[in-house]
């Protein structure tokens, strides 16, 4: 429940603290006085937005906190567990929001996001505000509360999951559909381009140093030529380098072993004498190996002419990124071959799944329709209390031709407001007085569960006066024994029945307006709900009814 709340610097509150108590608590007030407000102010602590115009002093940050009493909330542990907050019975929730517009929330002190914050927030409090009472009409709204008078909601979650899996599946499916059309154009296009590859020996490409090989062919007679030129230079010339080499060694041992420096000098020609050994070697190799095959050549060079054209079409450097390349074709060749089986195996998943939604989805209509009778008892005779006596809730449950998020039916409430006619949807039949009466009648629904400890109604009472007020007023009072209960209301009858009554009101101060609220005494409570009645300086007659009231 709701123990109290701190406002500052939000809207017209300049300061504001409030302790709430257990049972029914009424808050009355003119119109604009800044009901609404604090309402506004509630809103920031479930998790709406807000903005800078909610500042009163846009110098200064808004601050909204609410302490809370999470002791009656079951199963409320792991909310705070996943998010890694520190638990207790007694939670404070606070909100801030700077003068640049930017919000932080808090729960026990600890920051969280506003998905977080909401998370929390819809297990804190219920606030009903005038336009909810469309939500009678609101399929989600009504399925909602069949859940938690059958206990199904745990089953809910289950189906959803199923649901949501089937539905990835369906996605998906229809994914790989898209792909199988155009499977035969890329199955065209890839095999064509392969075939431009076709004409290629990769494994040629592999094994050996082809380049290297078309370059040496290319050049082949140049290269047998300037290398007999240079064995004859080096070793076969009257004067040969190698002859030379051998002349200047024979000198160089003279003095060789005189000096250090001779020596060293000797040593270094006999290795140049060696190394040219090797080169001449190498010359004559390379002389006798390379052979003159124009037809070799020829097909090398048309090799060679597909792969710079593979090259320039693909946008490639190298031998080895085409290689790549044809690889990824072949790849994607392999895939297109395996869509047919990917349907295959995705429409026998999507079979497998859909039934066990419908297993679910006929498991949760079977329990859900258990209650159906019971609801639609209390419901009526609620109504029955409020001055509907001749009214008849029925809940009706329509197949659906696919399955939905929340089933495999449609539930709906229908009305009978007079003997005789026919069961018609609430929003072709209930004035906004008998919505009113309809709405308290389905939130009295949720109180039953005790899933949330706190319901705020925000003139739920709408159009209504006399009786019906103040059969409104002992059924929010019954609720109360079971969850904290606040009413904002215009209505003297509601007053009356709260154990605790707060007032709204606007007052100057150094010539600046601001709301304030303060709990009545027994005396102010005659008072207020007198002017409720009949306005300012309100007769004897008034305020004996509101004693009257007090004593209802």
């Amino acid at each position: 429940m709701l123990r109290s709340l701190s406002v500052s610097n939000y809207a017209l509150i300049d300061r504001l603290h409030v302790d709430w108590q257990k049972g029914f608590t009424v808050i009355t007030g003119e119109t604009g006085s800044g009901k609404s407000i604090l309402l506004g102010a509630l809103g920031l602590l479930t998790g709406d937005r807000a903005d800078t115009k909610v500042l009163r002093n846009i110098e200064e940050k808004c601050i909204v906190e609410g302490e809370f009493d999470l002791s009656s909330i079951a199963d409320i542990r792991p909310l705070f567990e996943e998010y890694d907050i520190d638990f207790s019975d007694i939670t404070v929730v606070r909100r801030e929001i700077n003068p640049q517009g930017k919000s932080r929330s808090f729960i026990n002190d600890t920051p969280v996001n506003l998905q977080v914050l909401k998370e929390l927030g819809v297990r804190l409090i219920d606030i009903h505000s005038q336009h909810e009472n469309f939500l009678i009409n609101d399929k989600r709204f009504v399925t909602g509360i069949v859940d938690i008078a059958a206990n199904t909601l745990p089953l809910l979650n289950k189906y959803q999951e199923q649901f949501l899996t089937l539905k990835g599946l369906v996605e998906e499916l229809k994914e790989w559909q898209t792909k199988a059309e155009d499977a035969q154009k890329d199955v065209d296009f890839l095999t064509f381009q392969l075939g431009e590859f076709e004409g290629v020996n990769w494994e040629e490409w592999i094994d050996n140093d082809v380049e290297e090989e078309y370059s040496t062919l290319t050049y082949a007679e140049e290269i047998k030529n300037s290398s007999l030129e240079i064995i004859h230079y080096l070793d076969e010339a009257p004067v040969s380098v190698m002859s030379l080499l051998s002349s200047a060694l024979q000198t160089s041992s003279r003095f060789s072993g005189k000096t250090a420096t001779g020596l060293e000098l000797f040593h270094r020609l006999e290795a140049i004498q060696i190394e040219l050994k090797d080169v001449l070697t190498d010359f004559q190799r390379l002389q006798s190996s390379v052979e003159i095959d124009k037809n070799k050549l020829a097909r090398l060079d048309e090799l060679m002419a597909v792969i710079h054209r593979l090259q320039k079409k693909h946008h490639l450097n190298t031998v080895q990124e085409l290689l790549e390349k044809r690889a990824d074709m072949v790849r994607r060749l392999a895939d297109i071959g395996n869509v047919d089986d990917k349907l295959s195996e995705l429409a026998r998943r999507i079979e497998m799944e859909k039934v066990e939604l419908m297993s679910l989805g006929k498991d949760l209509a079977k329990q859900r329709s258990a209650v159906y009778e019971s609801l639609e008892n209390t419901l009526n005779g609620l109504l029955v209390k409020m001055n509907m006596p001749n009214a008849r809730i029925k809940i009706m449950n329509n197949p659906l031709p696919e399955p939905s998020f929340y089933g495999l039916e449609e539930i709906m409430f229908y009305a009978q407001t007079n003997l005789g006619s026919s069961f018609e949807p609430l929003k072709k039949i209930a004035s906004g007085g008998e919505l009113s009466r309809v709405m308290l009648a389905i939130k009295s629904l949720q109180t039953q569960s005790g899933a949330i400890p706190t319901l705020l109604f925000d003139e739920i009472d709408t159009g209504v006066s006399g009786e019906v007020a103040h059969a409104m007023g002992e059924i929010m009072r019954g609720l109360s024994k079971n969850v904290q209960i606040i009413s904002i209301t215009h209505l003297a009858q509601i007053a009356g029945k709260g154990n605790c009554h707060f007032k709204v009101f606007k007052d100057e101060v150094n010539a600046i307006t601001q709301t304030n609220m303060v709990e009545l005494t027994t005396d102010q409570r005659v008072v207020e709900l007198a002017e409720m009645i009949s306005g300012k300086n309100p007769s004897d007659t008034a305020l004996a009814t509101a004693k009257e009231l007090l004593r209802y």
